[in-house]
């Protein structure tokens, strides 16, 4: 829920049955945000939408339910929306869920959650199914084989690069010449993914821009590779990644937090490449439905949408 401007918002996958609705769920229960407005005369009006909630709606609130992560945490929302939106899942030890906020983002973190924010988790476990049906077992263990790969397809690493990354020994490699995927990412290397992630599905959601201005604001810009130059004028621009004010810290290691901040403000740019739409509005009523199984009842939003 982005409350920023007064309105609820409601994002559902435009593929006509299955809808998806994030309401309360992106900033928890209903506690402390006021009660859905609830229109029961409504219900007898001609209903232009009605959405149906998910059925793992439940099992994803237990999901998001991140032990390490305050009410009051600056970065809880964007966490929480990310979970909703199925980008980041966060771990689990000894039955206690945790995000770990503060920890350093890896690399191959990175390229999970962008190659998730682009809507590819499934190409993602089908080419890591291809790895694991192929001679090299060493590889099998390696969770971001998939994510990796993709990653390659896309142009964001060099088939090199992808060679040192499903190493399953990475003490092996020199970090001066190699790709190591547990190593933390920097925010200039963030900026260049996402920018060439994007822009490999739809180069008119963002470009590098190769006349810097923005850049040139930042205290520490001479600080910046000139390589990432261009990717990091594009992300700032649009309000992807805005530094601390007064530097970007380029050279500085991308937290937890900091990365499902980034990925909030993609805004726009993330529902596109999910393929979802937003709208806003309110709910006017919600009934429950029987679906006889061992799942329960559902519920069914009946919005007005503006």
């Amino acid at each position: 829920m982005n409350l920023k401007d007064g309105s609820r918002h409601i994002l559902y996958r435009n593929l006509g049955i299955t809808a998806f609705i994030i309401l309360t769920l992106l900033v928890g229960q209903f506690t402390g945000y006021g009660a859905i407005n609830e229109d029961r005369g409504i219900v007898s009006a001609d209903i232009a939408n009605t959405y149906t909630g998910r059925t793992t709606a439940v099992d994803m609130t237990e999901n998001l339910n991140f032990q390490d992560v305050s009410y009051g945490y600056w970065g809880r929302e964007a966490i929480m929306r990310m979970g909703a939106l199925d980008v980041t899942k966060g771990y689990v030890s000894n039955g206690v869920r945790e995000f770990k906020p503060t920890e350093e983002m890896s690399k191959e973190e990175a390229l999970a959650f962008i190659m998730r924010s682009l809507g590819l988790e499934e190409e993602a476990k089908q080419a890591a199914e291809a790895i694991e049906a192929g001679e090299d077992d060493t590889t099998i263990s390696i969770w971001s084989k998939g994510y990796l790969t993709m990653a390659a397809q896309l142009g964001l690493m060099t088939n090199a690069e992808l060679a040192d990354g499903l190493m399953a020994d990475q003490t092996v490699l020199d970090p001066e010449f190699n790709f190591i995927r547990t190593e933390p990412v920097s925010r200039e290397l963030m900026a260049m993914w996402l920018v060439q992630a994007i822009n490999s599905q739809n180069a008119d959601l963002i470009e590098p821009i190769y006349r810097q201005q923005n850049v040139f604001t930042f205290d520490d810009f001479e600080e910046m590779d000139l390589e990432y130059i261009p990717y990091i004028e594009a992300v700032v621009e649009d309000q992807i990644m805005v530094g601390d004010g007064s530097n970007f810290n380029p050279k500085d290691n991308l937290l937890r937090a900091e990365m499902m901040q980034i990925m909030k403000n993609m805004d726009k740019i993330l529902y596109d490449t999910m393929g979802l739409v937003e709208k806003s509005g309110y709910v006017g009523h919600t009934e429950t439905e029987n679906i006889g199984d061992c799942r329960g009842d559902i519920n069914r939003f009946i919005a007005l949408i503006r």
